[in-house]
């Protein structure tokens, strides 16, 4: 990168200029903005560069819901809608992307939903089911008795009780409409 982009970069990036360098470097190469102005590039763009040179890039995204309120409450991310966005516009770089359905709340993720309204921009899918374990574990109970209280007994059934019947359910669901559909997927259940 000539003395020029760098410092027509810094000026508007301020500290972006160590990462992008970072990045140049790791993937073996530099970018030359056709334009000769690194200033033009908005960062979304400048990040679409610098993944598609990365050799055998899967870029993924977590989500296990359509509902925003529950995903404001379960994690401080960007929004769902964000999250669509970035896969799409990701996709239609020609960039490998990838929905970690993670983790699949028992009842409440909308799996099937997520699936149909994400497959055209989804090169694979994995799949996680929530494992509950130290506090985490009574937390997320809690939740479920003061946000979902007729799933109380269900959660009481797979969490406490350790009856998988609803893993194992789902996992064949998931399995046979992910091949019905043709999509790439990985199963990451554990239990």
């Amino acid at each position: 990168m000539d003395t020029h982009c760098v410092a027509l970069f810094d000026d508007i990036y301020g500290d972006y200029i160590v990462v992008l360098s970072s990045v140049l470097y790791l993937c073996n190469g530099t970018y030359e903005d056709p334009s000769g102005n690194w200033h033009e590039l908005d960062r979304a763009m400048i990040g679409i560069v610098l993944l598609k040179r990365m050799p055998n890039l899967k870029v993924a995204f977590s989500i296990n819901t359509l509902d925003d309120n529950f995903r404001a409450d379960m994690d401080k991310g960007s929004s769902i809608k964000d999250r669509l966005h970035a896969i799409e516009k990701l996709h239609n770089e020609g960039i490998h992307t990838v929905l970690f359905m993670s983790p699949i709340f028992p009842y409440i993720t909308e799996w099937k939903d997520i699936i149909d309204s994400t497959k055209e921009n989804v090169c694979e899918y994995w799949f996680e089911n929530l494992n509950l374990r130290g506090e985490y574990k009574s937390s997320i109970l809690s939740y479920i008795n003061t946000h979902y209280p007729d799933l109380k007994e269900k959660y009481e059934a797979i969490y406490l009780n350790k009856d998988n019947t609803y893993w194992n359910t789902l996992a064949d669901l998931l399995n046979t409409y992910c091949d019905e559909l043709g999509l790439n997927y990985v199963n990451y259940f554990y239990f």
